[in-house]
Formats: structure tokens, sequence, C-alpha cells
């Protein structure tokens, strides 16, 4: 366990050149905004199939995760999700809930 903290703390550690790369990444780091790379979408999604951004299994529909629904009757500021998309849930972003959209 110790030589992986170590490992990851070569490749994370507050340098512009870390100790390891990736195969063929040369250049020194570039810090960006998440907005740079990532537009949010605001379109609502009344009307669509409500899915559910887990945290072990990415983004499933909900009607096939065999929870009980308590949604909110309103959906209209719920964000709609398109294939390729990548969603998180605020709420459990900390634990990983995030995924990229099949549906």
């Amino acid at each position: 366990m110790a030589e992986k903290y170590d490992e990851l703390c070569k490749m994370t550690k507050k340098s512009d050149t870390p100790a390891i790369r990736f195969k063929g990444f040369t250049d020194a780091w570039e810090q960006r905004e998440l907005g740079d790379c990532f537009t949010e979408r605001v379109e609502s999604m009344p009307g669509c199939e409500l899915i559910s951004v887990t945290i072990n299994d990415g983004i499933k529909k909900f009607s096939e995760l065999g929870r009980h629904d308590n949604s909110n009757d309103d959906k209209s500021k719920y964000k709609k999700v398109c294939v390729g998309d990548i969603a998180y849930n605020s709420m459990r972003m900390w634990q990983g809930a995030s995924g990229y959209s099949p549906f």
C-alpha cells in the first residue's frame, strides 16, 4: 500500500513536470479551469427518463436500480443528460459519483 501511495505522490506532486509521466507526455503541465474543458448543459429534462449517477456503476437508468423513487414531482430543475455527457451527483461527488453517459 505504501508503494502505491509513493507512486501516486510522484505523479501528482505540485510541479510542472512530475517524476512519473504517461508515455508520450513530456511537456510541462498546464493549469486550466474546468469550464475551459467542459460546458454545463442548462436544458431541463421534463418528460425524459430519470437516470441515476451512482458511486460504483456510473450512470444507470433509475428504473433498472430497483430503488424507491423519492424524486421531486416537478422535474423542471433536473438537468438533461445526453449520450456522451459526463454527469455527476453533486451530493456524492466527493465519493466518486460521476460517469460517462451511455443514455
